[in-house]
C-alpha cells in the first residue's frame, strides 16, 4: 500500500512538471513593461493595459489555442499614441487572439495590422 502512494505521488509530481504552466493574468502600467509581457505570452494568457499613454504600440509574434485564447485588455484610459511615426498594434500570422478597449491616435498607417494571414485562417481568430 505504500509502494502504490508513493508511486502516485510520484506520478502527480511528474505530471505537474511535465505540464505547461496555468494561465496567468499579467498587469502592465508603462510601455517597457508592456514589451516584456508581449513577448512573454502562452496560450491562454490575459495581459491587461492600465490607464496611460503608451508610446510604442506592439508587435505581437504569439498565437493562442482554439481552447486557450491570447487576451489583450486594455482597462479604460489606456491610449497608444503613434506620434504619428509608427503602426499602432501588429498582429503577425497569429491565431487565437482577442484584443479590446485599446484607444489609438496619432497613428501612421494602420492602427491594427494583421499580416501573414491567407484564406486557411478562420475569420474571428483575431
Amino acid at each position: 500500500m505504500r509502494q502504490s502512494s508513493l508511486c502516485l505521488l510520484l506520478l502527480s509530481a511528474l505530471s505537474a512538471t511535465l505540464n505547461p504552466a496555468q494561465a496567468a493574468r499579467f498587469d502592465v502600467f508603462n510601455d517597457e513593461q508592456l514589451q516584456a509581457r508581449i513577448s512573454q505570452l502562452a496560450p491562454g494568457d490575459e495581459l491587461r493595459v492600465h490607464p496611460g499613454r503608451y508610446q510604442q504600440g506592439f508587435h505581437l509574434i504569439r498565437s493562442g489555442t482554439a481552447d486557450n485564447w491570447l487576451v489583450i485588455k486594455a482597462l479604460p484610459g489606456a491610449i497608444i499614441d503613434g506620434g504619428l511615426k509608427r503602426s499602432g498594434i501588429h498582429v503577425d500570422a497569429q491565431s487565437y487572439v482577442h484584443i479590446e478597449g485599446f484607444t489609438l491616435r496619432n497613428i501612421r498607417g494602420a492602427g491594427i495590422r494583421v499580416t501573414g494571414s491567407n484564406s486557411n485562417t478562420p475569420p474571428g481568430h483575431i
